[in-house]
């Protein structure tokens, strides 16, 4: 037994989606959204990425898939919050 709901695609990996949108979808995600190459390096290797770049990235696999495709949706995927961090910093 799986824990997903019926009719709901299993959690991919960024690498995996990706994958199943052929050669080079790397480079094509990176144009689309402009991110720099070694942001999405990183949230490939599973690092923490800002929470904004992840965003861009769900919605441009969301855009490719033809679906709703959540930051939570992407396994693997970590995030962090660089610009609240900031502020939780400034207020000590």
């Amino acid at each position: 037994m799986n824990n997903r709901q019926y009719g709901q695609p299993a959690k991919m990996t960024l690498k995996e989606y990706l994958e199943s949108l052929g050669h080079l979808s790397q480079y094509r995600m990176r144009d689309a959204v402009s991110l720099a190459t070694d942001i999405i390096d990183t949230a490939l290797k599973g690092k923490p990425t800002a929470l904004t770049y992840a965003q861009k990235i769900a919605a441009y696999l969301s855009r490719e898939f033809d679906r709703d495709i959540q930051v939570t949706d992407i396994k693997e995927l970590k995030t962090v919050n660089p610009g609240r961090e900031k502020k939780a910093q400034q207020k000590d």
